[in-house]
């Protein structure tokens, strides 16, 4: 009798547990098909993550912001999401069940009184972004003057910091503009085939420069400038003045992001500029050329980002009887703060 009343009971528990096992598969797969996930992409922060993907969450409400996390247990600072990483978001809205009508019904049809459409503005979907930047920058800069007969001088300066402001607004997600300025006082070295009759020169450079983002990885820049040059000429046999002369210019560059590790972005950047000619009382100059190589490191934050470059840079004006190259060796920091 006792291993008959065992018999049932070890029947019912095993009857329990699979039918236990069962509905936690059913609620797990219920789940895993309606788990929304999204895919960071570039420039992306968590705010606008959620507001496109959960209408009606307002992020910054403590309950949104606990169920986030809870959700992405593996995340530790939300303000270090890269992209390509996925995030979970909860679960997607379940559709309502079709509802059944009755058969229509003869509908008496009345006179409705118009009115004249009240069409207002609508805010577009992608709001403009603003930023402001500080820049500061160290850099070396060196200048040969290389006549018609080979003959050539040389001035190089001392390690001279510079400092600016910029100002940006984007159009959308694939245009952005920057205008900005840059302060950089310089002070040259006497070199052995010169004699310097004044060595400090105070620099300024306006640009505006228009950005293309192609994709996540690839963008194109078009830089308009208005940039002090560095020239001198000889006021007797072995002294010369340095003067400098503010030179129009138009440059073409793109930029190539190669790598994202530690929360931090690696890119390369490019441009060959063209100067316009220009005259004056003492120079005459031909159309110039240079070009510019930036390695780029940039770090991402909630409202702001910071960023680095390495750089070099070459010109070459021709000033008649002499071919002016100047070349640009330094690095630049930043801080851009984004509203």
């Amino acid at each position: 009798m006792k291993k008959h009343l065992f018999g049932k009971a070890f029947v019912f528990l095993l009857s329990i547990l699979n039918l236990t096992i069962t509905l936690i598969l059913i609620l797990f797969i219920f789940k895993t098909e309606n788990a929304l996930s999204y895919t960071v992409k570039k420039g992306e922060w968590l705010a606008d993550i959620v507001r496109k993907n959960i209408p009606g969450e307002v992020f910054g409400e403590n309950a949104n912001l606990t169920k986030i996390k809870k959700l992405n247990p593996e995340i530790k600072d939300f303000d270090l999401i890269s992209p390509g990483q996925k995030i979970e978001l909860g679960l997607k809205e379940e559709t309502e069940a079709p509802i059944s009508t009755p058969p229509a019904q003869p509908v008496k049809i009345e006179p409705v009184k118009t009115e004249p459409l009240k069409i207002e503005a609508v805010n577009p979907t992608t709001p403009a972004i603003n930023t402001i930047g500080l820049i500061t920058n160290a850099k070396f800069v060196e200048i040969k003057g290389v006549q018609n007969n080979g003959t050539s001088g040389r001035l190089v300066s001392d390690l001279s910091y510079g400092i600016g402001l910029e100002w940006g607004h984007g159009f959308g997600k694939l245009f952005t503009s920057y205008l900005g300025f840059l302060y950089q006082p310089v002070t040259f070295t006497e070199s052995s085939s010169i004699t310097l009759e004044s060595r400090n020169q105070y620099l300024n450079q306006y640009y505006l420069e228009l950005t293309h983002e192609f994709n996540s990885v690839l963008s194109t820049q078009l830089k308009l400038s208005d940039e002090d040059e560095i020239f001198y000429r000889t006021t007797t046999q072995n002294s010369a003045i340095i003067e400098k002369v503010t030179v129009p210019s138009i440059a073409l560059g793109a930029r190539y992001d190669f790598l994202n590790a530690l929360g931090m972005n690696f890119a390369i950047k490019g441009n060959y500029r063209i100067h316009l000619p220009f005259q004056n009382d003492y120079y005459t100059s031909k159309m110039g050329r240079g070009y510019k190589g930036v390695l780029l490191v940039e770090k991402q934050f909630s409202s702001f980002s910071i960023f680095g470059e390495l750089f070099y840079s070459k010109d070459v004006i021709p000033i008649e009887p002499i071919d002016f190259n100047s070349s640009d060796l330094g690095v630049q920091l930043g801080l851009r703060y984004q509203f």
